[in-house]
């Protein structure tokens, strides 16, 4: 998770902006979902032979644990 949002604190501290502890971790779990996604379309050529082709549709989603709801990820 560290690459992914490794600097998320320090961009939006730096910008001015006040996030809050559960902001930060939030937009950390989709950065994280993000870069998982982006990884696995380009970290395999198969897989992203697959996506290219429009055999595969990669996507990325957060589930919560707490309430059981899967939010998907642009």
């Amino acid at each position: 998770i560290r690459p992914s949002v490794y600097n998320l604190h320090e961009i939006y501290t730096a910008n001015g902006q006040d996030i809050d502890e559960q902001e930060l971790i939030n937009r950390g779990i989709k950065a994280n979902v993000r870069m998982s996604v982006t990884q696995l379309k380009h970290g395999s050529r198969i897989l992203e032979d697959a996506v290219n082709n429009g055999s595969l549709i990669i996507v990325g989603a957060v589930y919560d644990l707490d309430t059981g709801k899967v939010t998907f990820i642009e």
